[in-house]
């Protein structure tokens, strides 16, 4: 009668372990690396089981040099190249400009954070890139002229504290 309780208490478990199904709120791909060593794991309240990612947007961060930053805007159309998409750019928009500047390849830079529509899920995390954000439309003179007289201006100011 015992081993017939038990039979019929494993076969209910089994139904039960049958009809478990893990459910992600989002929709996305699995993250997390090496998920069949987690086979048979017990699982404390509150452990991570696995990480999903959305990729149906990418966030991507373009450095911009610190000269042009004061041209960035959230709201921006900007456009991406990836080096392992050599005939495919991306479009997006600037969500957000960084506040501080950091050392990069001996210059300062700023990194813009560009929204890409990512529905295929091409672009995937660590790629580079590069990247180009459209400002505003100036004058071919502005455009040409603009770093050279920027640069007199420092050398100037720099002599003479203007």
């Amino acid at each position: 009668m015992q081993a017939d309780y038990w039979k019929g208490e494993v076969d209910r478990a089994k139904t039960l372990l049958d009809k478990t199904q893990l459910r992600s709120p989002i929709d996305g791909v699995i993250s997390t690396p090496h998920m069949d060593n987690l086979v048979g794991r017990r699982l404390q309240f509150g452990d991570t089981f696995a990480e999903v990612m959305d990729t149906s947007q990418a966030i991507v961060d373009v450095a911009v040099d610190d000269s042009d930053a004061a041209m960035l805007r959230a709201g921006q159309p900007a456009v991406v190249k990836l080096n392992s998409y050599a005939t495919r750019t991306f479009h997006g928009t600037v969500q957000v400009v960084s506040p501080r500047a950091e050392a990069e390849q001996n210059a300062r830079v700023f990194f813009a954070r560009v929204l890409l529509q990512n529905e295929d899920g091409a672009v995937r995390s660590g790629m580079e890139g590069l990247g180009k954000i459209r400002v505003a439309s100036y004058p071919a003179g502005y455009v040409l002229f603009r770093r050279p007289v920027l640069w007199i201006y420092s050398k100037l100011w720099s002599w003479f504290g203007w």
